[in-house]
């Protein structure tokens, strides 16, 4: 049953990459092919001492992210608005049809993201 469950799970993560990597015929208008993609939309949730995203494909969970992608141990984010600039980033990678939308410091330093970290390099609060 464990096996079906992933296999299931990775074939709908697989469809759902499809559909993002798919452009259709260059002749068709914006709005056309933007119908055939699926809807992604992110929301900031509370979590411990901070914020974390929840990013959906469909109206369906697809990521749920409580800590700071790429950051030393279990940081959240400080601000609502820190965990949505991120949450953006990574929509923005699945849309160009990135199998796995991963974060890297690098990103996190040039949006300004605050962390505890000494050693992260990152804004400290």
């Amino acid at each position: 049953m464990m096996m079906i469950t992933k296999a299931l799970k990775c074939a709908v993560v697989c469809t759902v990459i499809l559909f993002f990597s798919c452009d259709g015929e260059q002749q068709q208008t914006d709005k056309a092919k933007n119908d055939d993609k699926l809807p992604v939309t992110a929301i900031a949730i509370p979590v411990n001492d901070g914020w974390g995203y929840e990013i959906y494909v469909d109206n369906q969970p697809f990521i749920k992210q409580e800590t700071i992608p790429a950051a030393e141990g279990f940081q959240t984010f400080k601000s609502r608005e820190d965990a949505l600039r991120i949450a953006k980033l990574v929509m923005a990678k699945m849309k160009e049809g990135k199998k796995f939308p991963a974060v890297t410091m690098e990103e996190l330093q040039q949006a300004k993201i605050a962390m505890n970290s000494a050693t992260s390099g990152i804004l400290k609060q």
